[in-house]
This record gives C-alpha cells, structure tokens and sequence, in this order.
C-alpha cells in the first residue's frame, strides 16, 4: 500500500457491536410460510458436513437474516439483522444485541475447535485476526437467493399495483433517473 498511499488503520471496536448501535434492532421472526424452511432446517443443511472439531462463522448481514428467519425492519433500505453466528455440527449461536460483545469471548475460549470456515469477502479484519491460525476457506453454501413461491406472493401482495407505482414515481422507494421514470410513465398508460 506504501505505493499507493495509502493508510490501513485497525479500528479497536468491532462496529457492530452493541455499544455502537444507534438504535435497538426491531426483529421480526419470518413464518415458514414465507421461508420455505425452518431455521433449524436450514442450519443443519450448513453444518451438516461439519467435523466435531470445526465450525462455520456467518457474519454476512443478509446469510444471518436467512438462515435464522429473522428481519430486521429499524434500518433504512435493509432488513438484515446486525449480528454474527457460529455454527457448529451440533450446535449454533446468534450473537446480536446483547449477545454481540460476547462473540470475541467466544472464540477466544473455543479450544476445541481446530478449525473456523469463513467467507473472506464477508468477514473483517478485526473478526479474521481473531481466527487467522484456524480460518480456512468456506465451502459451505448458503441458498439465500432461492425464493419461495410463498415468498414472492407475498412480495406482490405487500404493494398493491398503485402503491408501487407511487412510491416509484415519488422516489420513496429510491431515486431513478428521469428518463427511467418517464419510461416507466409510458409503459403504465
């Protein structure tokens, strides 16, 4: 980085953590109607190839909301739930809220576990240095983008044709450039 000047500096507090947080989350748990799958499901699909010995660390935002069924409706264009888990073959925590600042705890005391599978892309430094010896690659999907049928009814339920159409032209629901938005005027008359 020296060539490109350019200064890394570790931060002292994970930015997730509860202290940091402006607002509590408002959690919603998800019904199996609209998921598809149970949470206990849909762990051991992730953990079901797991050693005693090894465990999975999840800390991207939107696999968290998946996999654990739960959304979080106090952000601004999100619904992910700020937390981290670790899973294991036998067993998973949710770390968030409360719970959140006993994550480094944790791992720091997991002597059994020889072996932490991470996606690279989704975990920060902070997180990685805790695990360096013991991360390895993960290989491990998670299916988050796979929608069910009940799912996106209830996607076209929430909005009625009118509303959409409001809130897009309005830019409530973000901004469009102005010749989308009057394409988007031509097509719906």
């Amino acid at each position: 980085f020296k060539d490109k000047n350019i200064t890394i500096k570790l931060i002292d507090k994970d930015p997730i953590e509860k202290e940091n947080f402006q607002q509590k989350q408002n959690i919603t748990e998800i019904p199996v109607s609209l998921s598809g799958k149970t949470t206990k499901e849909k762990i051991e699909e992730v953990s079901e190839n797991l050693k005693d010995d090894e465990a999975l660390i999840v800390t991207n935002l939107e696999d968290l909301s998946y996999l654990y069924n739960i959304r979080n409706f106090n952000k601004e264009n999100s619904c992910s739930v700020e937390g981290k888990a670790i899973i294991t073959k036998d067993n998973n925590i949710l770390f968030k809220d409360e719970t959140l600042c006993n994550f480094e705890e944790y791992i720091k005391k997991s002597n059994q576990i020889k072996t932490f599978y991470v996606k690279r892309a989704d975990i920060t430094v902070r997180d990685y240095s805790l695990i360096s010896e013991k991360a390895k690659k993960a290989e491990i999907p998670i299916k988050r983008y796979i929608k069910t049928n009940e799912e996106i009814e209830h996607y076209k339920d929430a909005f009625s044709k009118e509303q959409a159409y409001t809130m897009i032209t309005t830019g409530e629901c973000g901004a469009f450039s102005p010749k989308i938005l009057e394409s988007f005027g031509k097509v719906r008359t």
